[in-house]
């Protein structure tokens, strides 16, 4: 039993009544003890109780200690988690700058087929109106008529396969077969379109052998364009001189033999020769306007030639003028086909860039929100917790200071009476002791002897010696005294 222990018994049942004081036997006498300590002390001290209220107060900090830690960490956890919010977040802004990099080398590369398309039309341009225009014009009305040929044919054979299907498909339907119908509309799809590639490759090389052989034309019409149309004067001036040159041999022939003649022979050749140079006069003027009659058949067979090739120049000019505004409007859809799909795209990125933006400033601004909550609530806590401990603290000190002063004021008190009772004891016992003295005859002197001193023998014996039971000392018996101590110590 500890002395706050000891203190609030007392406090609380009072003291013991005088007759369960156990009384001692007067005839025992007790020796003292080896061990007994060399000064009367409580057993517990007042100290102790402060040292346990210094070990609550050790622990009570010990506990805060733990909170301020455990908050530290909580605190640490949170701000990691932050971190990592912000990570993740970074993380999210590199792989949409990456995203946006990926799409501006989309567009750049757009830009750039579109700059090679546009480059491309500006040469087929410059190309329509240079020397090769005439080859190529050439070249595309041949094409395009076989491939219109064989377009039209391939339409009418799709056609008549579409037919077919379409009455393959109402008897199937009618007969209720859906699954072969659906085989059949498959089979027919697939044979469709193998025709289709059938045609398109027979069309591409038709394109291709018209292609060589508008080269073949092409190198034709040069030579026929580019050669002289004077070679066959040549030739029949040529043949006239020399009609000419054997005439005027034969003239002069003629004249060397009409000088052997005579004169009325050489009238007779004049006369012959005249004949002759007027016949060969007619026969020059016959092969001249032969000739001339050639020259006109061949300049006529040459214009008509020459409208006929100007027409049809104009003819595949317009067609291919068609055909270029036709591929120019198609690839201005494709152009602003892709221009569009890339604007919408832009657009929907744009779209999704603010929506997951949005979503991440506002997961952010939870995330801060729920941290400065959790902040402000850890330190709600730590500062209720604090509240806590130090109201307890002051509530434990006040407590103990409170019972230390009852148990002084218990001590003092229960001390006081004690005294007050050793007093009245010690008068009682002195009065009796003189009563006693007073009422007994006076006894001869006994002879005294001088005490001999104490053998320092530890061998001797006991000059002390036990003559009955000891006391049982009770540490924690009240510091009372009885009478019967009191008279003990009186005959003692």
């Amino acid at each position: 039993m500890t002395l706050g222990e000891w203190l609030n018994h007392m406090i609380v049942e009072g003291e013991a009544p005088e007759s369960e004081i156990e009384v001692p036997d007067p005839a025992i006498i007790p020796h003292p003890r080896a061990d007994a300590p060399a000064r009367l002390e409580a057993v517990h001290h007042p100290a102790d109780e402060v040292g346990k209220v210094t070990d609550a107060i050790e622990r009570l900090t010990s506990r805060i200690e733990a909170a301020e830690q455990r908050s530290t960490l909580a605190i640490t956890g949170i701000d990691q988690s932050v971190r990592g919010a912000l990570s993740r977040l970074e993380g999210a802004e590199r792989e949409q700058v990456s995203v946006a990099a990926r799409f501006e080398g989309a567009v750049d590369e757009i830009r750039t087929e579109q700059a090679r398309a546009l480059e491309r039309l500006r040469r087929i341009e410059a190309e329509s109106t240079g020397p090769r225009s005439a080859e190529a014009l050439r070249a595309l009305e041949g094409s395009v008529g076989k491939l219109a040929s064989q377009t039209y044919d391939t339409e009418a054979r799709s056609r008549e396969a579409i037919a077919a299907l379409e009455a393959k498909v109402a008897a199937l339907e009618a007969g209720a077969q859906a699954p072969d119908t659906a085989a059949l509309a498959d089979e027919v799809a697939a044979r469709v379109l193998g025709r289709l590639e059938a045609a398109e490759t027979q069309t591409n090389e038709a394109i291709r052998d018209l292609g060589y052989s508008f080269v073949k034309l092409d190198g034709r019409l040069r030579k026929v364009e580019g050669a002289d149309n004077t070679a066959a004067l040549q030739t029949l001036s040529h043949g006239l001189n020399a009609r000419l040159e054997q005439v005027r041999q034969e003239m002069a022939e003629s004249l060397r033999r009409a000088s052997d003649g005579g004169f009325g022979r050489v009238e007779q050749k004049l006369s012959e020769m005249t004949a002759h140079v007027h016949a060969a006069e007619q026969r020059s003027a016959m092969a001249i306007e032969r000739m001339g009659r050639e020259m006109v058949n061949m300049a006529d067979n040459l214009s008509r030639r020459v409208q006929t090739v100007e027409g049809r120049s104009a003819q595949a000019v317009e067609h291919v003028g068609g055909e270029v505004s036709r591929i120019a409007g198609l690839v201005e859809q494709r152009l602003a086909h892709t221009d569009g799909s890339s604007a919408q795209a832009l657009e929907r990125l744009g779209v999704e860039i603010a929506r997951i933006t949005e979503r991440l400033s506002e997961r952010i601004a939870n995330s801060e929100r729920r941290s400065a909550q959790a902040i402000d609530d850890v330190g709600e806590q730590v500062a209720r917790v604090t509240e806590r401990i130090s109201q307890r603290q002051e509530r434990t000190s006040t407590d103990l200071s409170e019972r230390i002063r009852q148990s002084e004021e218990r001590t003092a008190r229960l001390l006081e009476e004690a005294r007050e009772k050793i007093d009245a004891s010690m008068t009682s016992a002195t009065r009796r002791i003189a009563d006693s003295v007073a009422a007994a005859p006076p006894a001869p002197a006994a002879p005294v002897r001088r005490a001999e001193p104490a053998g320092m023998d530890p061998f001797a014996p006991d000059p002390f010696p036990t003559r009955g039971q000891a006391i049982p000392e009770d540490a924690f018996a009240p510091p009372g005294v009885g009478y019967a101590d009191i008279d003990q110590l009186v005959e003692t």
